[in-house]
């Protein structure tokens, strides 16, 4: 299964980054490839975070510091996937996207500190972690007006439904546009 996970991993992080830039681009494909691409990521590396560390006799081993080395990795992998998550859903406008990061971040954040402890850096905690805190640092009216700069009047609408969020007719007039 080990195999499987590092060859959907190999393939989704470039779907990630090609639906990035095709969203960018105003390619309308770009949303779903980003969707496939992060939701692959973030259930690769939450799958991951459950899978059972073993020593290279093959046996588990049962010592403190290995579980807190086994800890750690499942709080990297289950906070990782929350970041990839919260940037997917902030990317794609939908709401609680800097909820969930604000969380993943916060907790790789914790992860890299206690791993520098251990003696031991974690650079995919830190790679995951700056790229949620970069998610999270650009205003979602960036992103709004970016990857929808072909549609003024739909920037408008979304702006004022991102400012004023329970505001039905606000979401209703956004839903009555992109119809």
């Amino acid at each position: 299964m080990e195999k499987q996970l590092d060859l959907v991993e190999k393939i989704a992080w470039p779907a990630a980054l090609l639906g990035l830039a095709a969203k960018w681009a105003l390619v309308p494909a770009g949303s779903y490839l980003l969707l496939l691409g992060l939701g692959a990521l973030a259930t690769v590396y939450f799958l991951r975070s459950y899978w059972p560390a073993t020593s290279a006799a093959g046996e588990a081993p049962a010592t403190a510091a290995t579980f807190l080395d086994d800890y750690l990795r499942k709080v990297t992998g289950i906070s990782a996937a929350v970041t990839l998550v919260g940037t997917l859903f902030k990317l794609l406008n939908w709401s609680s996207g800097n909820t969930m990061l604000v969380v993943g971040v916060a907790t790789m954040a914790l992860v890299v500190v206690l791993s520098a402890f251990r003696q031991y850096l974690s650079w995919f905690a830190v790679a995951i972690a700056a790229v949620g805190g970069l998610a999270l640092y650009v205003p979602s009216e960036t992103l709004i007006r970016q990857f929808h700069r072909n549609d003024p009047a739909l920037v408008e609408k979304l702006v004022y439904q991102l400012h004023h969020p329970r505001d039905r007719a606000a979401a209703d007039a956004v839903q009555r546009h992109q119809r």
